[in-house]
């Protein structure tokens, strides 16, 4: 998805990119740069996604076939 897209979509949802950035805890630029597609953070992405009630896979088709990072677990 284009990044004026995401943009719009939040707008019709009453929401902004500080919105969300404020959801999770990360400054309004790093949504934005993430929105932008300059920065790649799966969370953001998620949150981005979660935002527009869409898979994130829709809005950020480039993370088709990567691999995420998995948190090991300890004992």
């Amino acid at each position: 998805m284009k990044t004026i897209d995401i943009k719009v979509n939040l707008l019709r949802k009453g929401l902004s990119f500080r919105a969300v950035a404020r959801k999770i805890g990360v400054s309004h630029n790093a949504v934005a740069l993430v929105a932008n597609h300059k920065l790649v953070s799966r969370r953001i992405m998620e949150a981005i996604a979660a935002a527009l009630g869409l898979d994130v896979l829709t809005v950020f088709p480039e993370l088709e076939g990567h691999q995420t990072r998995k948190r090991c677990q300890t004992s």
